[in-house]
């Protein structure tokens, strides 16, 4: 008899050996086995609901996907009915009995209830496409900020300001205290209380005094008694200091991540030009289609900027979710992940 319980899909081999006392023999019979396996897609929920999030903020919440069947399971792709909702997969693949979690992310740009489908696309022959439903809710922050990223390009040496302002648009006081671990930032008036349809205004100072040539980033935290914020700050010293190139010309080939990210409806890349060549740069979605291209000319040593405005070739913009922008200098070639929301 064969028992193929709890066994997944392949071929087995395995010998019968018979015995007998008089004479002292043995018989020896080879067997193979083939299992014909199949992939089954395992989900724990059906229907996913988003927390209340803010217009133009990001909400997420996890999906676990599960092959309970005896055959690898392939995910071919993750489709969505709006731009309300997405993801940063786009395929995935499981062997029998492995788990995963996916995360799912929902950006609304109004206030009100949004609904939509995910559809799973696998090679399961009994559901070989399945529908998650999808609702979130958009309301409007109690708190606006003026921007919740800043990006600046400065020389090394040199100091620049910008004001964030604060406005309560809640029926309450608001109290606020700003906090952050960057070195090179300093903030003005970064705790206080804001009356109802007030506002407040903070200052914050960047310094690049004795920074090298790079890119720096970093997040300044926004605690009040309606929720965080966070603002991140991402900033470019263009000109290089003591101890690098003495030419001004980057030692490498770099891109550096774009800013703001996630962006709406602009964001810019700075491109490390370290030789002269041709400096191709193009935008992908993330199943590999061409969305369009940013930069396609020679170019000499130094630092370039390019901008994306979220349009495809056509000149319509594209929908939200995840895009890859990559850049070739010569035979040399660099990627990066970016977030358009709306």
């Amino acid at each position: 008899n064969f028992d193929a319980t709890a066994t997944y899909g392949g071929t087995y081999y395995g010998d019968a050996i018979f015995t007998a006392e008089t004479p002292d023999t043995s018989i020896i019979i080879s067997s193979t086995l083939n299992i014909t396996g199949f992939p089954e897609i395992g989900l724990n929920v059906t229907t996913l609901t988003f927390d209340d999030t803010y217009i133009n903020d990001t909400s997420s919440v996890l999906l676990e996907i599960t092959n309970v069947g005896s055959d690898d399971l392939e995910i071919s792709s993750f489709d969505f009915d709006n731009d309300y909702f997405f993801m940063n997969e786009s395929d995935l693949e499981l062997n029998p009995g492995e788990s995963t979690e996916i995360t799912l992310l929902f950006i609304p740009d109004s206030v009100g209830q949004f609904s939509g489908y995910l559809t799973i696309n696998s090679n399961d022959n009994n559901d070989p496409i399945i529908a998650i439903s999808l609702n979130g809710t958009g309301e409007v922050s109690p708190l606006l900020l003026s921007f919740s990223s800043l990006s600046d390009t400065l020389d090394a040496n040199t100091v620049s300001s910008h004001v964030l302002s604060l406005t309560n648009s809640s029926n309450e006081t608001i109290d606020y205290t700003l906090s952050h671990d960057i070195d090179w930032l300093t903030i003005n008036n970064e705790s206080g209380s804001i009356s109802t349809n007030s506002n407040a205004l903070v200052q914050f100072n960047i310094s690049t005094l004795f920074m090298n040539y790079g890119e720096y980033t970093g997040t300044v935290y926004v605690a009040t008694n309606v929720g965080q914020f966070d603002i991140d700050v991402n900033i470019l010293v263009a000109a290089l200091a003591i101890g690098d190139d003495i030419n001004g010309i980057p030692l490498s080939f770099k891109v550096h991540k774009n800013f703001p990210n996630p962006f709406n409806p602009t964001t810019k890349v700075h491109i490390d030009i370290p030789e002269k060549g041709h400096l191709q740069v193009v935008v992908h979605d993330i199943y590999g289609r061409l969305i369009t291209t940013l930069m396609d000319s020679d170019v000499e040593p130094g630092i370039s900027r390019v901008i994306w405005n979220g349009k495809n070739r056509l000149g319509v913009r594209v929908a939200s979710g995840v895009y890859i922008i990559s850049a070739r200098l010569n035979n040399q070639q660099y990627s990066q992940k970016m977030l358009l929301v709306k």
